[in-house]
């Protein structure tokens, strides 16, 4: 929760092929910051899209990556590859463009000191860019055409948005009935699920 009396939800469920939208203003550092919940393999997580640049967080076959493009070019690719997180728990994630690196983070359980990291410099003349990039607003698009769950404390270039600032299909809270317990399927098959059905 969040506000001077925590009364305001910063937890929402986004429905696949309906991500939420919302303007965010210019001035903090770039970069997405949130906790997810899914059953969902793939699909992305997060974009953040300028004038001329955008910052992706997705996952790709259960696993965390952060994408970064400049005028339509991919710059650079960032993976967390080792832990599967599709698990429908809690992860807290976030990249951020700082001191001209790219860092991806992920604190889990599973990982060294319980904080796994990526990082890659930027070229230095996109890093001048992207310095710039900062001083305009942009726009996020939270949620895309395959990620289904849940999302929780979502800071857009150091702003906090609050599912009240957000446009589209966003359900308040995360209410979740776990799809393969007690097992549906028949005849020994394996159950996937698919966090709205399976």
């Amino acid at each position: 929760t969040h506000g001077p009396s925590c009364d305001q939800n910063t937890t929402f469920s986004v429905v696949a092929g309906s991500p939420a939208q919302a303007l965010v203003p210019a001035g903090g550092p770039l970069g997405l910051v949130l906790r997810f919940r899914t059953t969902i393999s793939a699909g992305v997580l997060a974009t953040r899209t300028d004038t001329w640049d955008r910052l992706e967080l997705a996952l790709e076959q259960a696993t965390l990556q952060a994408t970064l493009w400049s005028h339509g070019n991919t710059v650079l690719v960032l993976r967390l590859p080792s832990q599967a997180l599709n698990d429908s728990h809690w992860h807290p994630v976030e990249v951020i463009f700082r001191l001209g690196l790219l860092e991806l983070r992920l604190w889990h359980e599973d990982c060294p000191a319980q904080l796994c990291m990526a990082s890659q410099p930027v070229a230095p003349g996109l890093t001048a860019a992207m310095a710039q990039t900062a001083a305009r607003p942009s726009s996020v698009l939270l949620g895309g055409m395959d990620f289904v769950g849940c999302l929780q404390d979502v800071y857009v270039d150091g702003n906090l948005l609050l599912p009240e600032d957000l446009s589209g299909t966003v359900v308040l809270g995360c209410e979740r009935r776990e799809q393969c317990s007690p097992p549906p399927c028949a005849h020994g098959a394996a159950c996937v699920d698919l966090w709205t059905h399976f």
